[in-house]
């Protein structure tokens, strides 16, 4: 209120000079100041809001008790466990016997195919006759003396055939159909037979009659 009435009064006094310059004008030759602007007054600060009060914090709720724990029972004891009884030692087992390996089988021999000795038409005489006596030459004496010649033949058509592979005959110049040993007397003539070879084993067939003239025979 005294800042408005200090207003006013200055209001008053400014309306009153106004008039008294008004009335004097002619009189003064200097011109009159003008009053400087009021100053406005500041407008009243509206009184802060009133803050109202937080509100009452609750009481937080009582906790309640743990209950109180029961006492575990007590543990029975366990039964005494009854001794296993002893196992009897088992009975020692006797050693097999050792085996005896297996002989290894030979593998077989691979058969040839069987050679034809009937192309077989002629023969070499031997060109000695040597014996134990010229008078008394035995069978066992000429088929020596002719295993030579019956063994090249054989081998001239085959060069793997042996003398198991033929068998000779003397068909015809000894007789041996009273005699199945006979002792020829061959110390001062010759003498011509005629033999025959029978395959067998790795050969078949037989061949022709083969005239043979067996010399004279000697000792040396």
């Amino acid at each position: 209120m005294k800042k408005l009435l200090s207003i006013l009064g200055i209001t008053n006094f400014i309306v009153i000079g106004t008039s008294l310059i008004t009335s004097c004008g002619d009189k003064l030759t200097k011109p009159i100041e003008q009053p400087k602007p009021i100053e406005q007054p500041k407008p009243i600060e509206q009184p802060k809001p009133i803050e109202q009060p937080k509100p009452i914090e609750q009481p937080k709720p009582i906790e309640q008790p743990k209950p109180i724990e029961q006492p575990k029972p007590i543990e029975q004891p366990k039964p005494i466990e009854q001794p296993k009884p002893i196992e009897q030692p088992k009975p020692i087992e006797q050693p097999k016997p050792i085996e005896q390996p297996k002989p290894i089988e030979q593998p077989k021999p691979i058969e040839q195919p069987k050679i034809d000795i009937s192309s077989i038409v002629s023969i070499e005489s031997p060109k000695k006759l040597i014996v134990k006596n010229p008078k008394k030459v035995t069978l066992q004496e000429i088929y020596k003396s002719l295993y030579d010649l019956f063994l090249k033949k054989i081998k001239e058509i085959n060069n793997s055939l042996t003398s198991k592979d033929y068998t000779p005959f003397i068909l015809d110049g000894i007789d041996i159909t009273t005699n199945s040993n006979p002792l020829l007397d061959l110390s001062n003539e010759k003498l011509r037979i005629k033999v025959k070879l029978i395959g067998n084993n790795n050969t078949f067939g037989e061949t022709k009659q083969l005239i043979i003239e067996l010399p004279i025979a000697t000792t040396t």
